[in-house]
């Protein structure tokens, strides 16, 4: 069984975490998003100004615009390390209030910028140079976030982390962004058209919030259910015991006690739940 967790701890090409299916990660992630919906008040943090930043630049105000546009881009690279630490407690059966995670992404703040200026730079060049390397980057650095919050890593460790598991797993993250191509898409025409007459800018800002929700969930998903994590916590599951002496006689049926049961168990992966639980904490299933 622990071959099925894909990990190698040696070697430089070694496959970190386990393979994924679209469509698994995109059901799980909605799943998670529509039991979660307070997680959607992350986005909009950073939509707020923004939003100002909108209204200041119809109005031809300029340096207003500026300033709130820059704010509104420090608030969003917070918000994208906030997402994570909520996912894994939500995954968890817990609760994370949106300002501890906001506290604790602001933490990794420097960390988080560092990583996206040398991953935007990166997916850049490569995308002048050829479009291929482009896109290769940016699969590598998908879950770049991800790995500086729940790793405690910085800037180029939190990159290193993100390229080892997403070496293996460039086409499946390539069909992921597909699908939020798709999706950014769709919410353009619709913004367009209920922008006529004006108020373009405000409307797809507005459309923008659960959608950009959406797309970081489903991205921290991935690696907390299918990351290293996950594949350390698979192998303790399946881990054999040593060599150990003469096993004792078996008990008689009369004297074995029954094991304690919560009543309640996972039925994707057969994991014991906690009472309160909405999602299975070993395989992500929602119960």
């Amino acid at each position: 069984m622990a071959g099925a967790a894909e990990i190698a701890l040696s070697g430089k090409n070694a496959a970190v975490g386990t393979k994924f299916s679209v469509s698994e990660v995109i059901s799980k992630g909605t799943d998670l998003l529509r039991a979660n919906p307070a997680i959607i008040l992350i986005q909009v943090v950073p939509a707020i100004p923004a939003l100002i930043g909108d209204v200041a630049r119809s109005a031809a105000l300029s340096p207003v615009a500026l300033l709130f546009s820059i704010i509104s881009a420090i608030l969003a690279l917070i918000a994208s390390g906030a997402y994570a630490p909520v996912v894994k407690e939500a995954l968890s059966g817990q609760s994370l209030t949106i300002g501890e995670a906001l506290r604790q992404a602001g933490g990794r703040f420097w960390s988080l910028l560092g990583a996206a200026i040398v991953i935007v730079l990166l997916v850049v060049i490569g995308s002048i140079a050829l479009v291929v390397p482009g896109i290769i980057f940016a699969t590598w650095y998908a879950y770049t976030a991800p790995a500086i919050m729940l790793e405690n890593k910085g800037a180029l460790d939190g990159m290193s982390a993100s390229r080892a598991f997403g070496r293996d797993k460039k086409m499946s993250t390539f069909l992921v962004f597909l699908v939020f191509l798709v999706a950014y898409i769709v919410i353009a025409i619709i913004g367009a058209v209920l922008s006529i007459g004006g108020g373009g800018r405000v409307i797809g800002t507005l459309l923008e919030i659960p959608l950009e929700a959406w797309t970081s969930v489903i991205l921290a998903y991935i690696y907390i259910a299918h990351g290293p994590m996950a594949t350390q916590a698979t192998a303790a599951t399946w881990e054999q015991p040593g060599p150990q002496g003469p096993a004792p006689p078996a008990a008689s049926p009369t004297m074995t006690p029954a094991p304690p049961s919560s009543g309640r168990y996972c039925s994707n992966c057969g994991s014991q739940l906690k009472p309160d639980s909405r999602f299975c904490s070993n395989c992500g299933k929602p119960v």
